[in-house]
């Protein structure tokens, strides 16, 4: 499993024994986000306690809790169903994850407990600990590859800022047109440092460098949307020395907060200012 992208901890212990239980257990390409993403829903925005995208195991969403017991199942079964029902609904709204009148592949749930009491049918509804994982991801159904790059980009939210142009009359695959839309299938996902960079907050500053066209701009937009989402209570002020920056970063903010939370940012909390 790659390195995790750690966001915002719903339970610190359990979500580190999770990590470790992981490192034996997944893929090598695996990538694997805590606190991430956030998914609407009419009552209220959910955010994803841990997230695993691994080709042998597919899409893994996980509840994390400090405990679990088997009279617990009923509650803990329906946590796991709004958890399913608004990422299925975020990622419904991409066309190339979607099949005939559903996703394209399963959203698969497991609720992982620091401990439990080892009723057997905690197992049953993919209720597990760490002794218990193994046999709960090889239940899980996974995804055709050619499904990965759409699925990283829905979740990375770059897909919002693809061409809208889909390239449906580029069918030679050695044709300019082809490799064009390859190129721009590319551009949508982010890398491991660009990821890292937009969802963790380490403990101190944090400098993002890179080369013109590097990502820089779309890394501080994400990032600001996830804090002003999952820190409602701070103010952000987001400053640059370029005057022309301004309506670029206050249009893709809105834009990557607007898909996780619908509605716009709070302009009184989260300030784009120009320096």
């Amino acid at each position: 499993m790659k390195q995790p992208i750690i966001g915002q901890k719903v339970n610190d212990e359990a979500i580190d024994s999770l990590i470790d239980a992981l490192e034996g257990i997944a893929d090598a390409d695996a990538v694997f986000y805590v606190g991430y993403p956030v998914a609407a829903t009419v009552d209220a925005p959910i955010t994803v306690p841990a997230l695993l995208i691994s080709e042998k195991f597919g899409l893994v969403c996980f509840d994390v809790v400090p405990s679990a017991k088997g009279g617990e199942i009923p509650e803990l079964k329906q946590k796991q169903r709004a958890i399913v029902l608004a990422l299925k609904a975020k990622l419904l709204q991409h066309p190339d994850l979607a099949a005939d009148e559903d996703l394209a592949f399963k959203v698969n749930i497991v609720t992982y407990a620091l401990g439990t009491d080892h009723d057997a049918k905690l197992i049953l509804t993919r209720i597990v600990d760490a002794n218990n994982l193994a046999e709960a991801l090889a239940n899980c159904a996974p995804f055709l590859p050619k499904y990965l790059p759409a699925l990283n980009a829905a979740i990375e939210r770059v897909a919002n800022i693809r061409p809208k142009s889909k390239r449906s009359i580029a069918q030679t695959p050695a044709s300019k047109g082809s490799i064009l839309k390859q190129i721009e299938n590319q551009i949508a996902n982010l890398d491991s440092w660009q990821k890292a960079a937009a969802i963790e907050t380490p403990d101190g500053p944090q400098r993002i460098r890179g080369l013109a066209g590097s990502g820089k701009t779309i890394v501080l937009a994400l990032k600001a949307a996830y804090l002003h989402g999952e820190r409602p209570e701070w103010k952000i002020g987001v400053t640059f020395h370029t005057r022309a920056l301004k309506q670029q970063l206050k249009a893709l903010i809105r834009r990557f907060y607007f898909d996780d939370y619908r509605e716009d940012p709070d302009e009184s909390t989260l300030l784009v200012m120009h320096r």
